[in-house]
C-alpha cells in the first residue's frame, strides 16, 4: 500500500495532471502538483517528497533545468520522467527512470511504487 508517500507531479498539462494525480491517489499516495519549476522547488524545500514526477508536457529545456536543480537541492529524491510511446530526449538523460505514458495507469503504478520502495525513507525538506 502506498499510504503516506507524498510525490510532486511537475507537468503544465491540466488535463494529464489531473489524470495522473487520480490513479496515484486512489492507489493511496499523497500528490502535489506544481505547474512551474519555481514552484516544484518551492514545494521541494517544505515538504518531504518521496518521488519527483514530471510530465512529458514540459518543454526539454526547462525539465533539464528543473532536474538539474532538483539534483542540487534533493539529490536522494528519486525523478521519474513521463515519456509518449518511447520518445525520451537526450535533454532528460538527467532521470532516475521512465514511465511510457501511453501504456496506462497500471505501467504507472508500478513504475512509481518500484522507486518509492526502493527508497524506503522519504528524504527530509530542508
Amino acid at each position: 500500500m502506498a499510504t503516506g508517500r507524498l510525490l510532486l507531479h511537475f507537468g503544465i498539462d491540466a488535463l494529464l495532471t489531473d489524470a495522473r494525480a487520480r490513479v496515484l491517489e486512489d492507489a493511496g499516495y499523497e500528490v502535489i502538483i506544481a505547474e512551474t519549476q519555481s514552484a516544484a522547488l518551492r514545494i521541494l524545500r517544505s515538504r518531504a517528497v518521496s518521488l519527483v514526477l514530471a510530465c512529458h508536457s514540459v518543454p526539454p529545456n526547462e525539465l533539464e533545468a528543473a532536474v538539474r536543480e532538483i539534483r542540487r537541492l534533493k539529490a536522494p529524491v528519486p525523478v521519474v520522467v513521463v515519456h509518449v510511446g518511447g520518445i525520451v530526449r537526450p535533454q532528460r538523460s538527467l532521470a532516475d527512470g521512465f514511465v511510457d505514458g501511453l501504456r496506462g495507469p497500471e505501467h504507472l503504478l508500478s513504475q512509481v511504487a518500484a522507486f518509492v520502495t526502493r527508497g524506503n525513507t522519504t528524504a527530509a525538506a530542508s
